[in-house]
This record gives C-alpha cells, sequence and structure tokens, in this order.
C-alpha cells in the first residue's frame, strides 16, 4: 500500500513539497518494496526487497521514493543514516 500523498499523512501541505525532510525506517529484504506509512512516532516505515548491502538498499529507497513523489532521483538524497535502518531523507 503506497502513500497517494505521504505528505499529507504527515502534515505537510503541497507547498511544502518541493523542499521537505522524511524521518524513514527502512526494512530490507521484504517480499516487497512499499511505503507502509507512518508509524506513531511520524516516521514513515518503508519496506524494500533490497538487501542492505553495497548499498542497495539506499538506491531502492531513492528509486521508491522518486516514484511515489514523481520527482527526479537526482532530487532525493539521503542526509543522515546511509548505513542504518533509520534514515532521514531531504525531497528537493
Amino acid at each position: 500500500m503506497g502513500l497517494r500523498d505521504p505528505s499529507a499523512a504527515l502534515g505537510m501541505t503541497n507547498d511544502k513539497r518541493k523542499n521537505m525532510k522524511l524521518k524513514i525506517k527502512v526494512i530490507p529484504r521484504s517480499s516487497k518494496n512499499e511505503i507502509i506509512g507512518p508509524m506513531a512516532d511520524g516516521v514513515i516505515k518503508v519496506k524494500l526487497t533490497a538487501p542492505p548491502v553495497d548499498n542497495a538498499a539506499n538506491e531502492a529507497l531513492i528509486k521508491l521514493l522518486s516514484k511515489e513523489y514523481q520527482t527526479p532521483k537526482s532530487r532525493i538524497k539521503i542526509i543522515s543514516g546511509e548505513k542504518s535502518k533509520n534514515k532521514i531523507v531531504e525531497i528537493l
């Protein structure tokens, strides 16, 4: 179940979608790539099929967010947590 408007689930307006930071918890080696949605603490839970090896999970996360937010992959950056399940991602 992908979020059609993940920013709305986080209380963000369309005006703020051009430059936002998201707290994300990645679950690698899942059965499919999907955005589960915000957890109780506001962190977005994301399942990825890619393993956390050789940057594969990070690349899969950027690809999924690019598709979900309809923005180029070059405008999505992992600014914190490159080697962690807990990440902060910026969408420009």
